[in-house]
């Protein structure tokens, strides 16, 4: 397994996803799930999917905010 959570075998890649959620400003809870692979980040809801480049964050801490965006799109 690598730093980022992925697990290499041949040309095949598995991609783990932990689930996460967070209380909104309004008590609103918004869920979701986000993996890293590739120093990309992503984020998916039920609704909708988010990635960005990791850049110097932790993937955890950037999964948040990419969830905290969805939920303020309504996409949660």
């Amino acid at each position: 397994m690598d730093e980022s959570g992925a697990m290499a075998k041949g040309p095949h890649t598995i991609v783990v996803w932990e689930s996460l959620s967070i209380r909104l400003p309004d008590g609103r809870i918004a869920s979701g799930s986000y993996s890293c692979s590739d120093d990309v980040v992503t984020v998916q809801t039920a609704d909708s999917r988010k990635s960005l480049h990791l850049g110097g964050s932790a993937p955890r801490d950037l999964a948040i905010t990419l969830l905290r965006q969805l939920a303020d799109e309504g996409k949660t």
